[in-house]
């Protein structure tokens, strides 16, 4: 049995508990939910291609955000005009609190998403920010290349080019 590294964990509101860990020649996928336990490898050898994409649902999240704090913005600025001065002193607490959620939403960045695709099947791991997502990645990509060598600039664009013309163009990493 060879000896494993855990690269990503996390846990889902219902319990279901995701590992990712990395082996010599596979990546292991542990889901556990408290009382079973499910195994799925990925061999290096069989993985065709690896995506990693920022999650559209972040950008709904912050346009949200700057919906509503241009709202209470606009409300702080009646209040004050009106001459209400309690009722601008709240909106302005309220605006300072909406402020400080969409500045920390702004620095911890946008979600991010790995999907790894191999010959028989394709599997989506949603990771907490898009930097997680393209650091992952980074851990994988020496185990792969090692498994399956490097591929030529000439040769990838030879397979591009050779699946636009069957109609299945792909990612090739």
């Amino acid at each position: 049995m060879s000896d494993y590294k855990k690269i990503y964990a996390k846990r889902n509101f219902l319990g279901v508990r995701e590992t990712w860990m990395l082996g010599e020649d596979h990546l292991l996928l542990v889901k556990s939910n408290g009382y079973t336990e499910n195994y799925r490898r990925f061999f290096f050898s069989d993985i065709q291609w690896i995506k990693t994409v920022p999650v559209r649902f972040s950008l709904v999240v912050m346009f949200l955000l700057i919906t509503v704090f241009c709202i209470l913005l606009g409300m702080t600025i009646y209040f004050y005009f009106q001459g209400d001065s309690a009722g601008a002193t709240i909106f302005e607490i309220i605006t300072g609190v909406w402020l400080a959620i969409f500045l920390l939403n702004y620095f911890i960045g946008r979600a991010g998403a790995v999907t790894i695709k191999t010959f028989s099947e394709k599997e989506i791991l949603k990771v907490g920010t898009f930097r997680k997502a393209l650091k992952l990645v980074r851990k994988l990509k020496p185990g792969i290349l090692r498994v399956q060598g490097a591929a030529a600039e000439s040769e990838i664009l030879a397979k591009l080019a050779e699946r636009e013309e069957a109609g299945t163009p792909e990612m090739i990493i």
